[in-house]
């Protein structure tokens, strides 16, 4: 090492004093560039000012542009190593959890408000159609498709849910019937119900 740094020092100390600050705001401008901090390039500046005031103090000194140098490459160094974690911050952990938010659908009681709220509106009783049960002629779901048809014939979709179904509830003639009858509402041709099993 001190082998290197007696190689060095000659080869540092016959550069131009000029081109010697160049090679060192070279070097100043390269660690700015990788840590990319404002508080860094203040540093920086400050740490420049000391060089500066230390070339200017030592001028009986043979060696001051290297002991000027040496004292911008360690400050420099060493306000890398206070500044590493600014600019390149760890990712922050909360220390607890956010609650998850799962989508899931609305329970009969928010559907029910949903309708009460807004009960003139297609749109609220094609919603309530969709997560209201439908297992049965007579059930919730069932009655809001047939409101929204009610209130907006237009509504082909409300006439698909309808006729879809009333082909799951079975192979009865009623449910046939009613199946087929809300495909013509939706504007479709009727189903062949003959070969469903």
């Amino acid at each position: 090492m001190r082998q290197a740094l007696r190689q060095v020092v000659p080869i540092w100390s016959r550069l131009d004093r000029r081109f010697r600050m160049v090679i060192i705001c070279l070097a100043g401008a390269a660690v700015l560039t990788w840590l990319s901090s404002p508080l860094y390039v203040l540093g920086i500046m400050v740490i420049a000012a000391a060089a500066v005031l230390v070339y200017r103090v030592s001028a009986r000194f043979r060696w001051r542009g290297l002991v000027a140098s040496g004292v911008v490459v360690l400050a420099v160094v060493g306000l890398g190593r206070v500044f590493e974690g600014v600019a390149n911050p760890a990712p922050h952990l909360p220390g607890q959890p956010h609650p998850i938010m799962l989508s899931l659908p609305p329970s009969e009681e928010q559907v029910q408000a949903l309708v009460t709220a807004d009960p003139g509106s297609p749109d609220t009783w094609m919603a309530a159609g969709f997560y209201l049960p439908r297992l049965g002629p007579t059930d919730p779901g069932v009655v809001a498709f047939e409101r929204v048809l009610l209130m907006d014939p237009t509504r082909s979709r409300a006439a698909l849910e309808l006729a879809a179904t009333f082909v799951s509830f079975g192979s009865s003639p009623v449910d046939q019937a009613l199946a087929t009858y809300y495909t013509a509402v939706a504007g479709y041709p009727a189903p062949d119900l003959s070969r469903q099993p």
